[in-house]
């Protein structure tokens, strides 16, 4: 999907994307406040700002992607449930200011990014059972979530900051 394809489209409440696409370009659907679901089953890789401040409600499931670019789900206020199967590193800011997130299950994740869940006030479960590196404010204002729901499930070093870079 082109970058910009449908970005301000205020008015669109629903999409149905060809299965041969399999990427969402720069702010696609940026500030598509109206568009309230849309099936991301055969995407594999979501770009910067691709549904930041979309009216997407309910459960999210990327079950193919592999990338997903900082920003790309910021202020989705409506989103409650995300599930990402495959995905290894969650970017920057990726799901801050999803107020209404509750749950997220990512199996494979190994890196989060800076603020990647920052502000999501109604957060109370995270699954990302291999995580081993989580960036600065990663979980910021997540007043809801506990030590117990949180990750990673093993020990690790640098749980709130990322460890300096080794050359």
């Amino acid at each position: 999907m082109p970058q910009e394809s449908f970005a301000g489209c205020t008015a669109l409440t629903r999409i149905v994307l060809p299965n041969e696409i399999k990427a969402m370009g720069l702010a696609a659907f940026q500030s598509c406040t109206a568009l309230s679901n849309i099936d991301l089953s055969h995407i594999t890789h979501i770009d910067n700002a691709a549904f930041k401040n979309a009216g997407l409600t309910g459960t999210l499931s990327l079950p193919e992607v592999v990338y997903v670019a900082p920003n790309a789900f910021t202020q989705c206020e409506k989103l409650t449930r995300v599930t990402l199967s495959r995905i290894t590193i969650i970017g920057e800011s990726t799901f801050a200011q999803c107020s209404a997130l509750q749950q997220v299950s990512a199996p494979e994740a190994t890196q989060l990014g800076e603020n990647a869940f920052a502000q999501c006030s109604a957060l109370t479960s995270v699954d990302m059972p291999q995580v081993q590196r989580v960036g600065n404010s990663a979980f910021n204002a997540c007043k809801m979530l506990t030590e117990k729901s949180s990750c990673p499930r093993r020990p690790t070093s640098g749980i709130m900051h990322s460890p300096p870079a080794r050359h």
